[in-house]
């Protein structure tokens, strides 16, 4: 998918392209590696990006998604109310411990 987003995180200014976020790494506010980004939801009404697609690694997804059983990857919602950043990585606002069921599962 190839549209500009205008990101305001924080009080900055950002143009990115959806494609540079694919498969950027995203991190919980005390760096704990969560998984990938896949896709960004975006809402046409409004003309913004609403939710970020991540595909959690296995041990987040049980956490993070509250799911008893994962094969390898489980998919979730992350609404963009809840980063912190965007630079080399997805930086989230909440630490690994106040993850437990934060997002939806897909």
């Amino acid at each position: 998918m190839l549209f500009r987003a205008k990101s305001k995180i924080q009080s900055q200014v950002s143009w990115l392209l959806a494609s540079s976020l694919k498969d950027i790494l995203v991190y919980s506010k005390d760096m704990v590696a969560l998984g990938k980004v896949k896709d960004v939801e975006f809402d046409p009404s409004e003309m913004k990006v609403t939710e970020f697609i991540v595909e959690f690694d296995k041990e987040a997804a049980k956490e993070v998604l509250g799911k008893l059983i994962v094969l390898r990857h489980a998919n979730g919602r992350v609404p963009t109310t809840s980063v912190e950043s965007i630079k080399d990585a997805l930086n989230l606002k909440l630490s690994w411990t106040e993850l437990k069921g934060a997002f939806k599962s897909l």
